[in-house]
C-alpha cells in the first residue's frame, strides 16, 4: 500500500504566514539597527532579544498547528467472484483498454500430492495437458492459440498447476472451450506413446535446468534440508526410469 503526505490547505495557509512573518521581523532587525547609534548598545540587545523571542513564537505555533494528510494511493481492482454449479471458482476483472482477453486456470494439485516412489507426476501432467484432449487434436492448443496470435504457457510447484493464454478478444471462446475440453476430456487420450514422448520431455529438462546447470541443485539440497519430511519437496528421480509408466495401473492402457 502507497502513502503520500500532503500538507491540508489550512495549514499551507499557516506556512506562508509564517514566512511572511519571518520576513518582517528580519526587516525590522535591520531597520532598528541602522537607527541606532552607538549610545543605545543596551537598546539594541534588549530589541534583539525582545525579536528573537516573538519570532521563536510565532514559529513554534504555526508549525505546531499545522497537520498532515495521509492519502492512500494504493492499487485497486475491480472483479466478480461467483462458483460455477459443477464447483469451479470464477475471479473475473474487465478491462476495455486493450482488445485482448487472458484466461488463467489453476488446479489446487501439485507435487506436494505425489507420494514415496512415485514422484514427477504434476510436471508430467502439466505437459500431458498440453498434447491432446477428445476434441483438441495433437498440438491442437499451440497452433489454436498461435495461430489467433495469442499466447499461452503453464506452470507446475509444490501446491498448484496452471495454465494461462492471452489472446484476442474474438479468441476467448476457443481458449474457453479448449481448456473444458482438456478439463473434462484428457483421460481417454493418456496412452503410452503419449506417456514415453512427455517423459523424454521432461528428463531434457531436467537435464538443462538442473544436471547441467551451474549450482542446480541448490534450491533442492536448501528445502530438503530446511524442511526434511515435508511432502512437497519431491524429485523427479522416478520419472527417469522407463518402467515408470508400466508401474502405474490405473494409467495404464
Amino acid at each position: 500500500m502507497l502513502y503520500q503526505l500532503s500538507y491540508s490547505r489550512k495549514s499551507r495557509a499557516k506556512l506562508r504566514i509564517f514566512f511572511y512573518l519571518q520576513k518582517r521581523i528580519f526587516l525590522s532587525i535591520i531597520i532598528n539597527f541602522s537607527s541606532l547609534n552607538q549610545n543605545g548598545i543596551n537598546n539594541k540587545h534588549l530589541i534583539i532579544k525582545k525579536l528573537f523571542a516573538i519570532s521563536f513564537i510565532c514559529i513554534a505555533g504555526i508549525l505546531f498547528s499545522c497537520k498532515t494528510e495521509k492519502k492512500e494511493t494504493g492499487l485497486s481492482i475491480s472483479f466478480e467472484q461467483y462458483t460455477l454449479d459443477n464447483g469451479l471458482t470464477v475471479v473475473l476483472h474487465e478491462d476495455k483498454s486493450d482488445p485482448i482477453a487472458s484466461v488463467a486456470i489453476y488446479y489446487h494439485v501439485g507435487s506436494s500430492r505425489e507420494t514415496e516412489g512415485k514422484t514427477g507426476f504434476a510436471h508430467l501432467f502439466e505437459h500431458m495437458m498440453f498434447q491432446r484432449s477428445e476434441n483438441v487434436g495433437e498440438d491442437e492448443f499451440f497452433r489454436n492459440i498461435q495461430g489467433a496470435g495469442g499466447s499461452l504457457n503453464g506452470s507446475t510447484n509444490q501446491d498448484r498447476t496452471n495454465y494461462y493464454e492471452v489472446v484476442p478478444k474474438n479468441a476467448l471462446e476457443m481458449a474457453l472451450w479448449m481448456e473444458s475440453d482438456r478439463m473434462g476430456y484428457l483421460e481417454n487420450m493418456v496412452t503410452q506413446a503419449a506417456f514415453v514422448n512427455q517423459q523424454n520431455v521432461v528428463q531434457n529438462e531436467k537435464r538443462q535446468s538442473y544436471d547441467n546447470a551451474p549450482y542446480g541443485f541448490t534450491n533442492e539440497v536448501i528445502l530438503k534440508n530446511l524442511y526434511p519430511i515435508f511432502p512437497g519437496q519431491r524429485t523427479m528421480e522416478h520419472l527417469l526410469h522407463p518402467q515408470w509408466y508400466e508401474q502405474t495401473p490405473r494409467l495404464n492402457r
